[in-house]
């Protein structure tokens, strides 16, 4: 049998006799009591308002502490190095060269410099004309975000794609148009790109070339 309410119970607990006398409403409306109806809304009426006082005088549970957020080490994602990319499944350097359309893996390693040498390696041996890492006097691969100037006209370094950039202005423009003529591995062979660019464009008399010697290798501007 449902629980009855006496004066004792209902002080003890309005939430309950909240309840109960809002099934004791939801019956009389289907039986169309009125005159219990009347009297059951009043008492949901009246329980409302004391369930609603005893939540505001419950106090509130107490706040835990914040944890502050644990966070690892930040593992660096991409290397330094041309041909070395990072392995997150495997925890290694990843040394590849990209042949054509296709992707060769020359291997994993721990330390990023060795995959960076072995690149140059494999690039050498097989003589396959990609951009190599530069090395210092001991053989050290130097990394590729370190500035890398030209020692031609109209070349610069462009690290997105690890290739020697050349372009021209042409002053014949409405504004000064900067003409892109293309991106190479090899920085004399980009030197004499823009040498054959500035003579297209008819701009050699305007614009600084990059002298060549007797057998046809262009010369440093520094040594100009």
């Amino acid at each position: 049998m449902p629980e009855r309410f006496d004066k004792a119970a209902r002080a003890g607990n309005s939430t309950k006799g909240l309840v109960h006398y809002m099934n004791r409403l939801q019956k009389a409306r289907r039986r169309g009591n009125a005159r219990k109806i009347a009297k059951f809304e009043r008492k949901v009426q009246k329980y409302s308002g004391l369930a609603a006082a005893a939540a505001a005088a419950r106090p509130a549970p107490p706040r835990l502490p914040r944890q502050p957020r644990r966070r690892g080490p930040k593992k660096r994602k991409t290397s330094r190095f041309i041909g070395v990319s990072w392995d997150a499944a495997m925890g290694q350097w990843r040394a590849v060269v990209k042949v054509g359309d296709k992707l060769i893996q020359i291997g994993r390693y721990d330390d990023e410099e060795v995959a960076a040498r072995k690149y140059n390696e494999y690039v050498r041996r097989h003589d396959l004309g990609n951009p190599l890492n530069d090395v210092d006097a001991t053989g050290k691969p130097l990394p590729t975000t370190v500035k890398r100037s030209s020692r031609f006209w109209g070349v610069s370094w462009y690290p997105p794609t690890s290739k020697w950039r050349v372009h021209y202005y042409d002053d014949s423009k409405p504004r000064c148009k900067k003409c892109h003529v293309g991106c190479f591995v090899d920085e004399e062979r980009a030197a004499l790109a823009y040498n054959e660019a500035v003579i297209a464009a008819d701009l050699a008399d305007i614009r600084k070339m990059n002298r060549v010697d007797a057998s046809g290798r262009p010369i440093p501007k520094d040594q100009d």
